[in-house]
């Protein structure tokens, strides 16, 4: 649910930490295509420092498993319904959809991109991509999860504008599975309304994405 299978540290797979600006523009890829309705969403873990050690190829995001706190900081989730499908004004994007359900900004997406928020301290961090399909979520448990993290080295050059991360959540844990967006009250063909499941998105002001950027 965290990182994924074998997700628990970058040390086996050998992984890089990317160096990054924060204000950056940044992405996923998504291994074949999103494919059923739901959410896209994304969560940002700090990384605790490493004790001195004379190994300068370690880096704190590749030691780190998670289980500190995270804040989610992108949310892309039900979009207008346009006359085509996702992207121009009538018909929904998914054929089975009743008149009037919603429709969803992650259609057929292969990739996404989001700014990373320009005050985002410096330091390491876990940045982690979660995919929820909605398809099954009418049942308890149903929703799926498509997760995958990316270790990131986050250089601010205004660290005047900087501030901590929150309300931080723990991964597992951040949802009951009974929650409004988790559990869906119908069929998600017939679903009129939609609320995205987790924390206040961070820094305070940011806003829920209906529309995706992509590469």
């Amino acid at each position: 649910m965290r990182c994924n299978i074998g997700g628990s540290s970058g040390r086996p797979n050998n992984t890089e930490t990317a160096t990054v600006r924060a204000g950056d523009e940044l992405g996923f890829g998504i291994g074949s295509t999103f494919g059923h309705p739901g959410i896209q969403q994304v969560y940002l873990s700090r990384a605790p420092d490493l004790p001195d050690s004379p190994n300068t190829s370690l880096s704190p995001a590749m030691e780190y498993d998670g289980s500190g706190g995270w804040a989610r900081i992108y949310s892309l989730t039900t979009t207008p319904t346009w006359p085509n499908g996702t992207g121009s004004m009538g018909k929904n994007s998914f054929a089975e959809a009743q008149p009037g359900a919603v429709d969803w900004a992650t259609h057929k997406l292969t990739s996404f991109l989001f700014v990373l928020p320009p005050e985002t301290p410096e330091g390491e961090y876990l940045l982690r991509a979660e995919g929820m399909a909605v398809h099954a979520a009418h049942k308890p448990g149903g929703a799926q999860f498509y997760v995958a993290c990316a270790q990131i080295r986050v250089v601010n050059e205004r660290q005047d504008r900087s501030s901590e991360l929150g309300p931080l959540v723990k991964i597992p844990g951040v949802y009951r599975g009974d929650e409004p967006g988790v559990l869906l009250p119908q069929f998600w063909s017939g679903l009129q309304r939609y609320t995205t499941p987790g924390p206040a998105l961070w820094p305070p002001g940011t806003e829920e994405q209906h529309v995706a950027k992509y590469l």
